[in-house]
């Protein structure tokens, strides 16, 4: 998106006069709105929560009975009532501290990824989609309540219709 068309961009407008820290607020909000996905009390993590504009929305829709944790590569101003590590899900020790600090397994995971920063357009499709299939596949086998495996909400900006756990 060009500089002159993001200035007048509704959401970027929308998000700057609320405070979102992001656009993408809308579309987690959006989600939410028709999916209930995180639900008053929830364990939530965001993978790639950089700059923390999921984590604003979550944080709110969680209360004061759920927990949030954030993770990222990039540093992450902090959002009250979330935890935000700088660091990589590719880092064993990382999915211990996170239990730690949610008290458990999470019911919900977020991941939005900006295709083109995390994996160098369309050069790191390949590796996108071995990142992606992976990712589905381990979270897929894991039991994380005793209920079965958390609910997953993947949002990009690329087709993901073809991919399967």
């Amino acid at each position: 998106m060009r500089l002159a068309d993001a200035r007048k961009d509704q959401y970027r407008r929308m998000a700057k006069d609320q405070g979102y820290r992001a656009r993408s607020a809308y579309k987690l909000l959006q989600l939410n709105n028709s999916y209930h996905i995180i639900k008053k009390g929830s364990k939530v993590v965001d993978l790639g929560c950089a700059p923390g504009g999921w984590l604003q929305v979550v944080t709110k829709e969680v209360g004061q009975a759920g927990k949030v944790v954030g993770i990222d590569l990039k540093p992450v101003e902090s959002v009250a009532g979330a935890t935000a590590l700088k660091g990589s899900i590719e880092d064993v020790d990382m999915f211990e501290k996170i239990a730690g600090i949610l008290g458990g397994k999470a019911d919900v995971i977020l991941a939005f990824y900006g295709f083109n920063e995390s994996f160098k357009g369309e050069a790191g499709l390949p590796k996108f989609k071995e990142e992606l299939d992976k990712f589905l596949k381990g979270s897929a086998a894991k039991n994380y309540s005793g209920k079965g495996p958390p609910r997953l909400v993947l949002a990009g900006n690329i087709d993901l219709t073809s991919h399967t756990a």
